[in-house]
């Protein structure tokens, strides 16, 4: 019998990638290389005081876990305009980028167990603002993700 090939942690992906491809990796085991949410909704308010941050549920799945609990899984999307005004609304014009995150109750951490909607928010618009280019120098995940992406790989190896 031979044994089962191990799990990779979404880091390890990322470098295996990265060394294949020839590229700097983006991903780091020091969560100081990881800038928080907060950091990429001050530069962007400090970059685009005219802008507007827009959060939206996008979709809502009741669950039913094996254990007999229950929860919703949440999937939010946020969307962000460099220079909004009401008019824009109106006229429908598109976002100058969009970010998608997925959180489920009752899941992850203590945090996101409990605040699933919420997590699931900040993470989108955390995207959204990555996309819009606002992660500084930092790499594309954040410090939050990184911590909850964690706390998950180690949950599953106990």
């Amino acid at each position: 019998m031979t044994n089962p090939t191990p799990i990779k942690s979404r880091l390890q992906i990322a470098q295996e990638r990265a060394a294949r491809d020839d590229l700097p990796s983006t991903a780091s085991e020091n969560l100081d290389d990881y800038e928080t949410v907060a950091t990429r909704v001050s530069r962007f308010w400090r970059s685009h005081s005219k802008g507007r941050i827009l959060t939206e549920i996008h979709e809502t799945t009741h669950r039913i876990s094996r254990e007999g609990g229950s929860g919703y899984r949440w999937v939010v999307k946020a969307s962000v305009w460099k220079d909004k005004t009401d008019d824009d609304v109106l006229d429908g014009r598109m976002p100058d980028a969009t970010g998608f995150a997925t959180e489920t109750d009752g899941s992850g951490d203590s945090i996101t167990a409990a605040s699933a909607l919420e997590t699931a928010e900040t993470s989108a618009v955390g995207r959204a603002l990555a996309n819009l280019g606002k992660n500084g120098k930092s790499p594309r995940p954040t410090r939050e993700g990184v911590e909850r992406t964690r706390a998950k790989v180690a949950a599953t190896a106990a």
